[in-house]
């Protein structure tokens, strides 16, 4: 440990201008690629005459270079400064900069792990940037592409002026200048940026320009804060920690008991997660945040000693603290994981996504550390949040949060009720579209169904299952310009063997020499030289033998390429005797040019134990580099926000109504921003929730606003909105209650309400969004509507995320339950619903989906025949095959399970064991959860039943089977099944009747192998129980 040095937050904020300047070189690096020229030039139409991305001197204008050149800086007053114009114009160069060097190795490090070894090109009009699980996304316009690079030149002459124009002149704010301009650089970045590529070749072609050089960006950032405060690193010993900052924010906005209090509390951690990213990316800056979902946020951290690393993230911790409790009101309690260096920063979140999870389910009594193995306690203090002893009379524990006291009269403590408010308050005001009132999403039968969907992306960011993925064929490799030549050259066994003969040969030569000389005697000398003559014939033999099975073996196949990386192995063994063949072997590998010697080292950077099968695989296979997890979990994000957005298409726009009635001809004072209920003489259901919107302009008028429903009201003739709006004009008002008040104040009315006009519609849309994490979301619909929006949702699972099926798994919960039921405890339900780690296992199992496209799919069509091996986080090609129906495979197949909530019993059914439900009755009767893909084999039965039989025989097949089912749960006999089978084939073809015999062998076979695992009397359960698609009472 460097004791001349303190390594804390404070020496780190001394080099804030240098560090954020430096991170804004990085993300500038690759500009030379967001241009058309650059795609042409990579392509396999490829536009010859060129500059390089790096060569900015000849396609930027001279303003921007000039003032590249203005932005410098250096580490010490005794070191030459640098600027913007030299990093990124020299790091890929052999600069001698210090600082080039560290960011030449930050963008290797990023850029070679994205891409892995690549070759093939796209064409320059036809190039695609694809997801991280082969979905193509967006062709790129290369005009558009220009369009968008003179616009960032724009951008960028107009920022660095202006901050090199406020910084001459000394005004302003200093300490905000570059704060200011890191702002504007990554605005005027991030989308031109998003639509480019730093490598155009697949599969790489899948991280963004905009992924790679933000996460470049994150590598120089915290290794130059390393650099800056404990003292020089060397480029190659470079290595990174993570940092992260974890809570249980699903659990806490799960305890909610209003949609008004998720929406608040989703501000809360979004507010959290701003302050801290403003704390560690620019007040002090350690690196930047590299993931970050409801539950926490990861950074990139200097990879300092254990000493100087933990004394550092205490630091954080402590910082960290404060801003959780104050932003939360102490509601929120965090704890903090700091990684092991590493210079495979990647398959690190994995990891302490794994740990945060399992600490997540601990209860905490005082924050801490995890690092190194070890707990460090955090010495920080709660504040006092309860009152004092002799107050305690006058209040109780809050229910929304449940640490803070509240007045026994409120409904909530203060905090809470502000909050709600405040979310009220800008729902009001803003666009009222999105509801924020479970009432509104009930369907006729006011029920409403809670989805909960987890996306299993663990394996994928920890990396093992992106080693699945291959970055290049056999055939690609063996096609590359000079490998034949340089594989036969460089042939161990043949180089052995010519070494051999050519000793042979010496010795020939020198008994020859030796005879001339008459140095000894010439029989034994002639007789020497017929062994050795015999000896190079048969080595000569053994070559010619070697040079067939040489030609035999140079095929495009795993075999070569593993022989060739043992012969390497080996060649290593003999140290300088072979050193310059075994270079030349590894460059087979490689497409681009490598530093001499680098080769088989930049193996050991990518894998911890680099044998020759470790070392083909990381060859072949794509490498979890920081932008390709960056991208893996944003793809996750992007595909709920895109899901989301077509289920509120799907589900089109409801009408509530907007109405004023006479303040002073209603019995009770109404107060703004509360709910209350009208009873209607002759509306059908008769009670009708609302909310006060406040008063008029004069104050003699209350605006009123639906909040529940509306197709459901029947008043008279009329039906839905219309029904409302006749009850709300010629109705009998009953009773009027206020139903946020906490003594249920009801008045009497029995009469008609005064209304200024007619009642306004208004359009929202019948979906609240709970959760959205990159693995998890979770909405609420109406219940009859849930099962065509889980329909939607796997046919665009199913096309998006195609190419990786049975490798990312999507487990599917639903519950229905009446819209009243408390929201906390319907979320809880849910949450635990297929959440056990049983639940994301692989499992050998056939592939159940149509593998024609998949089976000769060169990059994504290989999967796992073998479960991961323990403390492995990688497979070797030995344990990938092509995709066949032929054998099992070790998949994902994600499950799906459902539940009717009727009561609070319902939610203690939710249990598992054996990935089977424990409750005695789903034992008998049902065989949930099912493997997601059987959920379309269900919706396909009841489609089956439902066009051939009517709701009456269906019931009669459900109450025959379930009851027989449920008498003989006891029976013990082996037959049991068998009979049980013929007697269900008996009541299925009765309710048929003719109509069985219309139908084709498959479907029959189909309905009567439902039987046998309960399968059948599920899907009855589901449409007709559950979601009740049909029935309206």
């Amino acid at each position: 440990m460097n004791n001349s040095k303190q390594i804390n937050l404070a020496a780190v904020k001394s080099h804030k201008d240098n560090l954020l300047l430096a991170e804004i070189a990085a993300l500038l690096h690759d500009i030379g690629k967001c241009r058309g020229d650059f795609v042409r030039q990579q392509s396999k139409d490829r536009k010859p005459a060129v500059p390089g991305h790096n060569e900015i001197d000849k396609f930027l204008p001279e303003e921007i270079i000039t003032l590249f050149r203005h932005c410098t800086f250096k580490i010490t007053p005794t070191e030459p400064t640098i600027g913007l114009y030299e990093l990124i114009t020299e790091h890929h160069g052999n600069s001698d900069s210090h600082l080039v060097q560290l960011l030449r190795q930050c963008d290797r490090l990023d850029s070679a792990d994205d891409k892995g070894i690549v070759r093939r090109k796209q064409l320059a009009n036809d190039t695609v940037i694809s997801s991280p699980f082969g979905f193509p996304k967006e062709k790129i316009d290369l005009d558009c592409l220009d369009c968008r690079f003179r616009d960032l030149q724009k951008n960028l002459i107009r920022d660095l002026r202006e901050y090199k124009c406020i910084r001459e002149c000394a005004n302003g704010d200093s300490d905000k200048l570059l704060e200011e301009l890191r702002d504007k650089i990554i605005e005027d970045i991030r989308l031109p940026y998003s639509h480019a590529l730093g490598e155009t070749r697949i599969p790489a072609n899948d991280v963004t320009l905009w992924d790679h050089s933000y996460s470049t960006a994150s590598l120089y950032k915290s290794l130059l804060c390393q650099d800056f405060i404990s003292g020089p690193v060397k480029p190659e010993n470079s290595n990174w920690r993570l940092c992260g900052i974890f809570w249980d924010g699903i659990g806490f906005i799960e305890n909610s008991f209003k949609i008004a209090d998720i929406e608040a509390r989703k501000q809360i951690i979004e507010e959290m997660q701003r302050l801290l990213r403003y704390e560690f990316e620019v007040e002090y800056p350690i690196g930047n945040a590299i993931y970050r979902d409801l539950n926490g946020v990861i950074f990139t951290f200097p990879g300092l000693e254990d000493e100087e690393a933990i004394q550092l993230a205490m630091d954080c911790c402590e910082k960290s603290w404060e801003i959780v409790m104050a932003t939360s009101g102490q509601e929120v309690f965090p704890y903090f994981i700091l990684s092991s260096g590493s210079r495979r920063v990647a398959k690190v979140i994995g990891e302490m996504l794994d740990t945060a999870g399992e600490q997540r389910t601990i209860p905490k009594s005082s924050p801490f550390l995890i690092a190194c193995g070890r707990e460090k306690q955090l010495d920080v203090q709660l504040r006092r949040i309860l009152p004092q002893n002799e107050e305690k009379k006058d209040y109780d524990v809050c229910p929304v949060c449940k640490i803070r006291a509240k007045r026994t009269r409120e409904d909530a403590c203060k905090v809470c009720g502000e909050r709600r408010a405040g979310r009220l308050n800008s729902w009001r005001k803003g666009d009222r579209r999105n509801t924020i009132w479970i009432g509104e999403t009930a369907d006729v039968n006011n029920r409403v169904a809670l989805l909960t969907l987890r996306l299993g992306l663990s394996d994928w960011l920890n990396g093992t299952l992106v080693s699945t993925i291959y970055s290049q064929t056999f055939e690609d490799w063996f096609n590359k310009s000079n490998m034949h030549e340089l594989v036969k050259e460089n042939w161990l066994p043949k180089l052995k063997l010519n070494n051999e003969i050519q000793r042979v040969k010496n010795a020939i030569k020198n008994l020859e020499n030796e005879k001339a000389e008459n140095r000894g005697n010439s029989l034994v000398i002639d007789d020497n030289i017929a062994r050795k003559n015999k000896e190079k014939e048969e080595l000569d033999a053994e070559l010619d033998r070697e040079s067939k099975q040489f030609s035999e073996i140079i095929k495009p196949d795993k075999a070569l390429a593993l022989e060739i990386l043992k012969q390497v192995k080996e060649m290593i063994t003999y140290k300088d005797k072979y050193q310059r063949n075994s270079i030349d072997l590894m460059k087979t590998f490689y497409e681009e040019k490598i530093p001499l010697g680098e080769e088989w080292d930049r193996m050991k950077d990518m894998i911890d134990n680099p044998t020759p099968e470790t070392v083909l695989s990381a060859l072949f296979t794509q490498n979890p580099s920081p932008a390709r997890l960056q991208r893996i979990w944003k793809e996750a994000e992007e595909f709920w926000d895109i899901t989301h957005r077509e289920l509120v298409t799907q589900l089109g726009e409801w009408d509530r109504l907007r109405f004023e009635l006479d303040s002073s001809k209603l019995p009770i004072d109404i107060q703004n921003n509360r709910t209350y209920v009208l009873q209607f003489l002759e509306l059908e259901p008769n009670t009708l929730e609302v909310l006060s919107m406040g008063d008029s302009n004069d104050g003699s008028w209350v605006e009123f606003l639906t909040i529940e429903s509306l197709d459901k009201f029947k008043f008279n003739e009329d039906k839905g909105v219309s029904a409302v709006k006749k009850a709300i004009q010629e109705g009998t008002c009953c009773k009027i209650a206020d139903e946020d008040s906490a003594l249920a104040r009801v008045e009497d009315v029995s009469s008609k309400l005064v209304v200024r006009s007619e009642p306004i519609s208004e359009k929202c849309s019948p979906i609240i969004e709970v959760v959205r994490t990159p693995m998890l979301f979770q909405i609420i619909v109406p219940a009859n509507e849930s099962v065509a929006v889980l329909n939607t949702i796997t046919n665009m699972y199913n096309a998006r995320f195609a190419r990786v099926m049975g490798k990312l798994p999507l487990n599917a919960g639903l519950l229905v339950a009446n819209r009243k039921f408390p929201l906390y405890l319907l979320l809880e339900t849910g949450r635990r619903m297929l959440s056990s780690t049983e639940f994301q296992e692989q499992v050998p199992i056939d592939p159940w989906w149509d593998i024609t496209k998949n089976r000769n799919d060169e990059f994504y069509g290989y999967y796992p025949t073998t479960k991961i091996k323990e403390n492995t986080s990688s497979y070797t090609l030995d344990e990938l095959d092509h995709l066949s129906k032929e054998k099992p495979f070790f998949l994902y197949p994600g499950y799906f399970d459902f539940n009717l909530i009727e009561g609070n019993e319902d939610r203690h059914v939710i249990a598992y064991k054996d990935k089977k439900r424990i409750d005695e009755r789903y034992r008998v009767l049902s065989s949930r959860p099912y493997y997601f893909y059987q959920y379309v084999q269900m919706v396909d039965l009841w489609e089956i039943l439902t066009n051939n039989i009517s709701t009456s025989q269906i019931h009669f097949i459900d109450e025959a089977l379930r009851e027989k089912r449920w008498q003989w749960r006891s029976v013990e006999d082996a037959q049991k099944e068998d009979v049980f089978y013929k007697y269900a084939c008996s009541v299925i073809l009765d309710a048929f009747g003719g109509r069985w015999d219309n139908l084709s062998e498959e479907t029959q076979g189909f309905i009567l192998n439902s039987i046998k695992n309960n399968r059948l009397l599920d899907t009855i359960d589901l449409f007709k129980h559950v979601t009740k698609i049909e029935e309206v009472f």
